[in-house]
């Protein structure tokens, strides 16, 4: 395992260990800025992150929320909003945030 993989993967796990339940996006950004990570890109559906890091680039492929072909759903800005807060206010797990998330998913760019 690499520097850079060690070094995500503590973050992780203090960031984890430290935020609370409720409005806890900001204690893992700052733990994660700590880190190093200067960037962090997301993909939906496949749950793929990839963490620029000051050590190196590190990708982490998460559970799809989709397996195979699928139609992208309609955008729904209520739907995103609700998901959002319910995940605001420590009502879901991340697997449980990114399948609301996908329901609702941005316009493609043109």
């Amino acid at each position: 395992m690499s520097v850079a993989v060690e070094n995500l993967k503590a973050a992780l796990q203090k960031a984890a260990a430290v935020r609370p339940k409720v409005g806890g996006f900001p204690y893992l950004a700052e733990v994660l800025r700590q880190a190093g990570v200067t960037r962090n890109v997301w993909r939906l559906p496949s749950c793929q992150s990839l963490f620029i890091t000051a050590l190196g680039a590190v990708v982490v492929e998460g559970t799809p929320v989709i397996r195979g072909m699928a139609d992208v759903p309609p955008f729904d800005a209520q739907g995103l909003i609700a998901a959002l807060r319910t995940d605001q206010a420590g009502n879901s797990t991340l697997p449980e945030f990114l399948a609301a998330a996908w329901k609702a998913p941005a316009p493609a760019h043109k």
